[in-house]
């Protein structure tokens, strides 16, 4: 009796009961999306071994007036931290990305991923040997172990790779091992590890002060792993005290007076939203998960609504046929459990379609290249995740029937027009927390929009004229660096021509942190940390960059390796009253200031410019190690960008014909540091203008069935003399209250969950204007949404026959 029932439900209401179905199923694949997404970042390296006692180490560096926070340590920290703190138990060292050339046979490779690390990081990891010994695995200088797919890539297949022999930067490596493809939500990625003991013959052979001061160094990612049962804060003050007790000395010694060293650890779970630290690996972004958990929980909140409305509405006529059944002797709780089976039914049906529809979504692809995150349906069909779906979509049917089930069920005949009356009050507030929810969503939209389309059109300061970007790798090319850039200069694409050490992906030029002294107005010097990079002659004239006093380098001063530059920020920040002259000292070394140049942004639109001192890129390359690690950048003639790229290949294959020629275009390296950004909220978008939508479809289905149960009424207003234009009016009238009371009640959360989003930019658009402008914008789009919504059906009813309409029961 119970199905046969729900299914005379279902077909009497058709239409109705489609909607319920199509909004309940596309908001639950949207949850479901949702999940998988967020599961992805907050399941980031929880899968390593003992991730719960594992930590990267931070080191931040303390001034009196600043500190610098990086994401790398010494290399000698992890060793020296097991040797003297009893609780870390292990560590793991790894060496930053940078681009390497590889030779396999006779082929050239470009390897990005290629760390340098050791046997005690496999112990640390453990990542699955495919071949090879784990146990011996980096254990003798010039061992490699790869990857099973980069194996592939070189070699064909993982048994050709095994023990074969490569070159990396020109040394010698036998891959001794092939392991398993890296699972894409470790914080650390690589696909393959260098032997450290390489270096050992290079670069480790200290005295034992030279030992402990390199510990101040910042070039290699950190792990350790505590002993069970070790708390945490007594292995950071112990970890200080050795720092403050053998190394501290030692760094006062080489004058560095005011600057301290604090570790920090931080928990492995943790890396991958830990956005804070300089020269850091990708990491996720906080904001975005808590935006896309909100938009989650607004959709969640939007189809339950939906469907309670729409539900009530249903239910409301049926008070003659549950009066009846109570008169055939049906109980209270029999109509109750009736109304939630029937509610419970809806939702399964609609759970079932949901994961169809998300199934469909994911083999599209079409949010994977969008979010760039690998998104994997059968994480869905894990027996807890199917648990707790089906616990969650019945817990909603629940919710939502049991209220207007238990009133309906013990309403008497007399009583319907009353409960009516009541169950119209209780739509009513839900429409208008609906009604809330779209225009917080919209709203946000657009105040995030209106903060990207600022960030894009803010000039960078430096020159509008296409770039090209080439890194020089091979060490080759150190002692051929002037000669290669001297044919450059004379193509005739090429309009100006310099180079930079160490360009980086993330940010314009490559910038370091370092410890300086800075004489004062007073003559005084004060030890400061400062943003540092190293250019060559020409530098502002070919990005562009006004000189606002002074001068810029010049190849016919010889003294100018003793010579800097400083930006507009770094004059303000010393309080300068003249810069011109004014003497910086660094690794006991003194320079001059010779030149001011106009600010521009060296890093992200999102910080503020901060303070930087240009140095002449001789100052640091007194040997082929610092040469290599230069980037030529080439503006060249408007027009003639294609041109100017097959030039400039051929003078790179006419010193190098067996090294690949790589280039970027500056254009696209600006807008990559934002592309995490822009794909970000075209997913909030496309997520939050979708739970706008499905609030719309239930607003549908709700106007046409409250017009349809006022037809009556409608006909004799229009017999009495009322034109269309009243009645649209009239019925569009109430709906317009609620979405004023709810966008009253919608702007305030707004304002506080922007202002909190706008915290992560230095650079914002103003709140209070741009938010009133925007709640207007989403009041009366939302106005015109919910009014679209029922002027259908309005129209319909306006054109009806009154004698056929009030002629039928």
């Amino acid at each position: 009796m119970t199905a046969k029932t729900t299914l005379r439900v279902f077909g009497k209401h058709k239409f109705y009961s489609a909607i319920n179905i199509l909004g309940l199923s596309t908001g639950f694949a949207l949850c479901m999306v949702i999940f998988l997404i967020l599961s992805y970042d907050y399941n980031h390296d929880r899968l390593l071994p003992a991730a719960d006692r594992t930590y990267k180490l931070n080191a931040k560096y303390v001034t009196p007036d600043k500190s610098e926070l990086y994401a790398i340590t010494s290399r000698f920290l992890g060793p020296k931290l097991t040797e003297e703190i009893p609780e870390v138990e292990a560590y793991g060292r790894f060496s930053r990305t940078r681009r390497r050339i590889v030779k396999v046979d006779e082929n050239y490779f470009f390897e990005h991923e290629l760390l340098y690390s050791d046997q005690e990081s496999i112990r640390l990891f453990e990542p699955k040997f495919l071949l090879g010994s784990a146990n011996r695995a980096l254990t003798k200088a010039n061992e490699l172990v790869l990857t099973a797919s980069k194996a592939i890539q070189w070699f064909g297949s993982v048994t050709q790779a095994h023990n074969a022999s490569i070159f990396v930067d020109g040394k010698p490596f036998q891959v001794v091992g092939i392991i398993e493809d890296l699972a894409p939500n470790l914080h650390l990625q690589f696909k393959g590890l260098l032997s450290h003991k390489t270096l050992d013959n290079q670069f480790e052979r200290h005295s034992a002060a030279n030992y402990l001061e390199e510990l101040w160094a910042a070039e290699y990612f950190t792990y350790v792993r505590f002993a069970e049962n070790t708390i945490h804060h007594e292995v950071q003050a112990k970890s200080q005290n050795f720092l403050e007790e053998k190394v501290y000395p030692l760094i006062r010694q080489r004058g560095i007076e005011e600057e301290d060293l604090v570790l920090d650890f931080v928990p492995v779970t943790d890396s991958h939203f830990e956005t804070e630290s300089a020269y850091n690996m990708p990491t996720g972004d906080k904001d975005f998960f808590k935006i896309t958990l909100i938009i989650g929980a607004i959709i969640l909140i939007i189809i339950s609504i939906n469907y309670a409305n729409l539900s009530m509405a249903l239910l409301s006529t049926r008070t003659k046929e549950l009066g009846m059944k109570k008169v055939l002797g049906a109980t209270k709780s029999q109509i109750t459990a009736q109304l939630i089976f029937e509610s419970v039914l809806y939702v399964i049906i609609s759970l079932l379609l949901a994961y169809g529809l998300t199934y469909l979504i994911i083999d599209s692809r079409v949010l994977e290249s969008i979010i760039n995150r690998p998104l994997k349906y059968n994480a869905l069909l894990q027996p807890i995740t199917l648990l707790v779906s089906l616990i969650l979509a019945i817990t909603l049917a629940i919710l939502s029937s049991f209220y207007p089930a238990f009133k309906y069920a013990k309403v008497k005949l007399h009583e319907v027009a009353y409960a009516k009356k009541q169950s119209n009050m209780l739509r009513s507030l839900l429409i208008t927390v609906q009604f809330m929810a779209s225009l917080l969503v919209i709203t946000s939209m657009l105040m995030m929009k209106l903060q990207l389309n600022l960030v894009n059109s803010q000039s960078i300061g430096i020159t509008e004229d296409p770039m090209l970007i080439v890194d020089m790798t091979d060490n080759r090319m150190a002692s051929q660096a002037e000669e290669i850039k001297q044919k450059l200069s004379t193509l005739s694409s090429v309009a100006r021509i310099t180079d930079v050490k160490l360009s980086s992906a993330k940010h314009l030029i490559g910038s370091y942190s370092i410890n300086m002294e800075v004489q004062q107005n007073t003559g005084d010097f004060k030890e400061q940390i400062v943003q540092s990079a190293f250019v060559s002659n020409n530098f502002s004239n070919t990005f562009d960059i006004s000189l606002v006093e002074g001068r810029d380098f010049s190849a016919d001063i010889l003294s100018d390796t003793s010579k800097v530059l400083v930006n507009q920020s770094f004059v303000q920040h010393m309080s300068w009253d003249t810069a011109i002259g004014k003497k910086v000292i660094h690794r006991g070394r003194q320079y001059e200031v010779v030149g001011v140049i106009k600010d521009f942004y060296f890093k992200s639109l999102k910080q503020k410019i901060e303070p930087l001192i240009l140095y002449k890129k001789a100052v640091f390359s007194g040997s082929s190690q610092n040469l290599t690690r230069t980037s030529f950048h080439i503006v060249v003639v408007p027009g003639l960008e294609n041109r100017a790229a097959s030039e400039i290949e051929e003078v790179f294959q006419s010193f190098y014909p067996e090294i690949p020629f790589e280039f970027t275009a500056m254009e696209d390296r600006i807008g990559n540091m934002y592309m995490d950004d822009r794909k970000e909220s075209q997913l909030i978008a496309i997520l939050g203008y979708i739970a706008v939508l499905i609030a719309i479809l239930g607003l549908v289905g709700l106007s046409s069935f409250e017009v349809n149960q006022r037809m009556k009424e409608i006909s004799i207003r229009k017999v009495l003399g009322a034109s269309p234009s009243t009645l649209f009016i009239n019925l569009s009238l109430k709906q317009i209250k609620l979405i004023v009371i709810a966008g009253i009640i919608a702007t305030p959360l707004c304002y506080m969950f922007i202002s909190n989003w706008l915290n992560e930019y230095a650079y914002r658009i103003e709140l209070s204007t741009n938010l009133i402008f925007a709640a207007l914008i989403s009041l009366i789009a939302v106005s015109i949404l919910g009014v679209v919504a029922i002027s259908a059906k309005i129209i319909e009813a306006g054109r009806a026959n009154p004698a056929q309409t009030l002629r039928t029961d």
